[in-house]
């Protein structure tokens, strides 16, 4: 729904989605191993008001079936070193926001796959 503020944990843990857009304002908070273990899911955006994101939420892909996450928002949300995964190959966010995220806690060990987005 579009009002949901949190995504528990382990709340899609071991799921087969391809894709997901969680894309709603109104999302602040994705809980640890949200989306672990998602080996289908490639494809993800997050949105603007995300401002935390706990261990392992995206361990995401796939050795073979490597995953996307576009961040929309400008300030990069709380993450811990194990949030995002190694099946990661790409981390897009805002155009002028690149130096943000490669510099932010956590983001910064992943700086070698953060792109901004072109459009």
């Amino acid at each position: 729904p579009p009002n949901v503020t949190k995504i528990g944990g382990y709340a899609f843990h071991n799921c087969s989605f391809k894709s997901i857009d969680l894309s709603m304002n109104t999302l602040q908070t994705i809980g640890e191993w949200a989306f672990n273990s998602c080996h289908k899911l490639t494809d993800m955006t997050i949105g603007a008001g995300v401002t935390s994101i706990g261990d392992y939420a995206f361990n995401i892909g796939y050795y073979t079936n490597k995953a996307t996450i576009r961040f929309l928002g400008t300030t990069p949300p709380t993450i811990q070193s194990s949030t995002i995964g190694n099946n990661v190959e790409k981390i897009i966010v805002p155009i002028g926001c690149g130096d943000v995220y490669k510099s932010a806690t956590n983001f910064s060990a992943k700086a070698d796959i953060i792109e901004e987005a072109t459009e």
